[in-house]
């Protein structure tokens, strides 16, 4: 089975100067789209990145 690593960072509500940085893994690739889709309309979302997680632990970038 397959494992979905995204990594984002959303600025705080507050202010534009502070931000966070928060991961989440998810095991299917539709799981993956639906959390990208959330990110994209989230108006205090920066940047993300998915990676594949494969054998060993072995990372790709997705998106």
């Amino acid at each position: 089975m397959k494992k979905y690593l995204i990594i984002f960072i959303e600025r705080f509500p507050e202010c534009y100067e502070g931000t966070r940085q928060y991961c989440k893994t998810v095991d299917t690739k539709a799981e993956v789209k639906e959390e990208i889709r959330k990110l994209k309309e989230s108006p205090f979302t920066v940047s993300f990145t998915v990676y594949q997680i494969g054998e060993y632990g072995l990372m790709t970038v997705v998106e």
